[in-house]
């Protein structure tokens, strides 16, 4: 279904995960602990393939209640840590896109326009300028 697409894999693997963890709340109200704690392993290993964690500091449902319901069965922190907490960690710590300041400045240039006038960064000075680089191969 997802075929080579990287985001189509990764957004039925989310999808997936959620299943998986909607399951595993159904089996938990149904009174079957042992197949919920199995629902959320499988929703919580797969979310880690989808790149869908929550955000540091957001709350994870998830692995809230299966951590609960881990030690419910009687799983131990260590158990959890070895288990999920240390995967979880890294994913987290993952580096993120973010903006960086520009601290060096912008090399004199000289650019034609389309109707052939040059254009000079200095005669820019002091103004919003967009630079749009583009190609085609």
């Amino acid at each position: 279904m997802a075929g080579d697409d990287e985001g189509r894999k990764k957004e039925y693997a989310s999808h997936e995960s959620e299943y998986r963890y909607l399951m595993a709340r159904l089996s938990e109200a149904d009174n079957h602990p042992q197949d919920a704690m199995a629902l959320y392993v499988d929703a919580l290993l797969t979310r880690l393939s989808s790149d869908a964690m929550p955000k540091a500091g957001e709350k994870d449902e998830l692995a809230d209640n299966a951590r609960k319901l881990w030690d419910k069965l009687g799983g131990t922190s260590a158990g959890w840590d070895l288990w999920y907490g240390k995967r979880a960690a890294a994913e987290l710590a993952k580096s993120h896109l973010t903006w960086e300041a520009a601290n060096d400045p912008l090399p004199g240039f000289e650019v034609a326009d389309l109707e052939g006038k040059t254009w000079k960064l200095s005669d820019l000075g002091g103004k919003v300028v967009l630079l749009n680089f583009w190609a085609t191969w």
